[in-house]
C-alpha cells in the first residue's frame, strides 16, 4: 500500500491530502482512523482497506481505484463510516463504476453527487516548444489565481465544478485566455507565445 498503517498505531489522521497511484491500496489500515477531505484514486486494488478498525472516511473523492472505494474486513461489528463521499459517480458507490463500490461493514449513505476536491492542474510553457515558463500567473475564474513554480506547474484545488475563464501570463509574452469547464479533475497545460 501507498499508506500503511498498524494495527497497534493508536489511531491514523489523514485531511486534505492526495492518495493516487499506488500499485496495491492507495491506504490499508488497521487502527482507528480519520479520513477527511482526501482524494484516494487511481490505486491499483482498493482505495482504502479497513481491517477490523472503527473509522471515518469524509468529504473525500474515492475513484479510480481498480478493485474497489472501501473495503472493510471484520471478524466483529466494527462499522466504517464512510458516508458524504463522492465515488466518482452521482448515483454513488452503488454506480456501475466498480472504483468506487463499498464491500464490507461499510456505511457508505448518504453519498455527496458532485465532486468536492476538483483540481485543475498544468504546466506553463512556450508555445510550439516544452521550454518551461516560471513564474507565469495563472487565473481562475477571478477566485482562483496562483504562480507558476520552478517546475512550470500550477495547481488549483478543492475548486467548485463550472465553467471558468482561464487566464496566463508573463511579462514578455501573449496573455492567454480561454474558458474552461471543470468537472471532474483535469490537467489543463497552457501554452504562451
Amino acid at each position: 500500500p501507498s499508506i500503511y498503517v498498524n494495527a497497534d498505531t493508536s489511531s491514523f489522521t489523514l485531511t486534505n491530502s492526495t492518495v493516487e497511484n499506488g500499485l496495491n491500496d492507495g491506504i490499508y489500515t488497521g487502527a482507528p482512523s480519520t479520513i477527511t477531505g482526501s482524494v484516494i484514486r487511481n490505486n491499483g486494488h482498493y482505495g482504502i482497506y479497513f481491517e477490523d478498525c472503527t473509522s471515518t472516511v469524509n468529504d473525500s473523492t474515492i475513484s479510480g481505484n481498480t478493485t474497489g472505494g472501501v473495503h472493510h474486513y471484520t471478524t466483529d461489528s466494527f462499522v466504517v463510516n464512510a458516508e458524504n463521499n463522492y465515488w466518482g459517480n452521482p448515483s454513488g458507490p452503488t454506480g456501475n463504476d466498480v472504483s468506487g463500490n463499498v464491500s464490507g461493514n461499510v456505511d457508505y449513505d448518504p453519498w455527496l453527487t458532485s465532486d468536492p476536491n476538483i483540481r485543475l492542474s498544468g504546466t506553463v510553457y512556450v508555445e510550439g516548444t516544452s521550454t518551461p515558463v516560471p513564474g507565469a500567473s495563472v487565473t481562475l475564474g477571478g477566485s482562483y489565481s496562483t504562480t507558476t513554480n520552478s517546475y512550470v506547474y500550477y495547481a488549483f484545488d478543492k475548486i467548485l465544478g463550472g465553467n471558468y475563464p482561464l487566464d496566463a501570463s508573463k511579462a514578455g509574452f501573449v496573455n492567454y485566455s480561454t474558458t474552461i469547464d471543470v468537472t471532474t479533475s483535469i490537467t489543463h497545460d497552457i501554452p504562451l507565445s
